[in-house]
């Protein structure tokens, strides 16, 4: 230990009386340390990888555990540091996150610890009489923070400079850390080799040969690309031109799913269009297009992000096809057909193989138990089916959520008074 911090009984007592009351608070600690470390970057590699959170959560654990050891008995001082947290700094390095970041979150996550402390000084009439406790505890937990950042910086470096990133590799990393809005040096935007200044649309592809169908991209296109590889195997593009681009020029591929964002400027417009194509992506496996615009699906894409809202929406407007004559199952392919089919009811019948006048009584009795003429919530109506087919493995099973037969009945008579959307539907 750096000072002679236990010099005396009464000095041992009390410093095992606050190592006990910090440890009934350790859930809460560990909690309260890890929200805190995480405020320190909102790196999306980071936040994206289940082993680097786990191994965050336990690398925290186990450095508080040996900082209360530390306080409880003056030989825990000797022992080493948690093997959970040396993991955790090489696991930082192999994943691309900076060193400074891992030794900012030690000390903000040291800092928040010596609260917790001066928490248990204040609340206890015993620990009053120890002025110089706090000081010497505070000093303890500098000299522990100091070991713990150099072995932990250690271990980072070694890591580091064992593993030896492919240039593609390395690109990724960096892309990684400007979606961040981290800081890139002169140097490392160079190794991007691509104008930030200007225009920018944000791809992501995911298909065989994904990375070569950008490249088709852009030479159509006639601009730069910055392309590098997922971590789920697809690939981020951005094509970036001077002048304007528009996404209405992208081209659709064989066997290659595309989803993009909106033509922005800037750095700040190269982030945005970006996640706009991450709001897509999980649409553009269920649309009929292999090319999916983020503006084509922003409605679904917000309403997503709201899981209350999602099931309102599933309620108001697909729960009561169950009490169609057709079915629940039937009514949602008439729909799809339908809305598929630019809502022209001659296409959509031909699409369902059945004559037009069966298409459109399952429409009027679709309207029927809506309550409302499709005309007024084919917008609605089209989203919800769009997030069931996205988020549930079989769409067709939601007569427990039915609403009861009189509310049916009620929208039936107020479907009655009003006009039928799809007898005004274009042939």
């Amino acid at each position: 230990m750096p000072a002679t911090l236990q010099s005396d009984r009464c000095t041992i007592t009390a410093c095992q009386e606050i190592a006990e009351q910090l440890r009934a608070r350790r859930s809460e600690i560990a909690g309260v340390l890890l929200a805190r470390v995480d405020d320190i970057s909102s790196d999306d590699a980071a936040k994206a990888s289940p082993d680097y959170a786990q191994g965050l959560r336990a690398a925290i654990i186990a450095a508080v555990d040996l900082a209360l050891a530390c306080i409880a008995n003056e030989d825990a001082w000797t022992e080493p540091v948690p093997a959970a947290a040396i993991e955790q700094a090489r696991r930082a390095a192999r994943q691309g996150i900076g060193l400074g970041i891992v030794l900012r979150r030690y000390i903000a996550g040291s800092a928040r610890l010596a609260d917790f402390i001066t928490e248990e000084f204040d609340r206890s009439d015993a620990l009053s009489n120890h002025p110089t406790l706090r000081h010497a505890l505070h000093r303890t937990q500098t000299a522990l923070l100091d070991r713990l950042t150099a072995t932990i910086a250690e271990a980072y470096n070694t890591e580091l400079a064992s593993t030896e990133r492919s240039p593609t590799q390395q690109r990724a990393a960096l892309v990684t850390r400007l979606l961040a809005a981290d800081y890139l040096t002169p140097a490392e935007q160079a190794q991007l080799n691509y104008p930030f200044e200007g225009w920018h649309i944000a791809v992501i592809a995911k298909g065989p040969c994904s990375d070569k169908a950008l490249r088709t991209i852009q030479a159509h296109l006639g601009c730069e690309l910055l392309s590098v590889p997922a971590p789920d195997g697809s690939h981020w593009g951005w094509f970036g031109s001077q002048r304007g681009l528009s996404s209405a020029r992208l081209e659709e591929h064989a066997d290659v799913t595309l989803a993009t964002g909106e033509p922005r400027r800037d750095i700040a417009g190269w982030r945005l269009t970006h996640h706009e194509a991450q709001a897509a992506a999980p649409f553009a496996s269920q649309r009929p297009s292999a090319l999916t615009h983020c503006a084509d699906v922003l409605l679904e894409a917000a309403v997503m992000r709201d899981t209350t809202l999602a099931t309102a929406l599933n309620a108001t407007f697909l729960v009561p096809l169950e009490d169609t004559r057709a079915g629940g199952a039937t009514s949602r392919e008439t729909l799809r057909a339908y809305f598929e089919s630019g809502r022209n009811t001659v296409k959509a019948a031909d699409r369902l193989g059945v004559v037009r006048n069966t298409l459109m009584k399952r429409l009027r009795e679709i309207e029927s138990q809506l309550g409302r003429p499709l005309d007024t919530c084919a917008a609605q109506v089209e989203v919800a089916l769009r997030l069931e087919a996205l988020t549930t493995k079989d769409p067709h099973k939601h007569r427990a959520q039915s609403p009861p037969s009189r509310n049916a009945r009620s929208r039936r008579e107020v479907a009655g008074a009003a006009s039928i959307g799809p007898r005004q539907a274009h042939s």
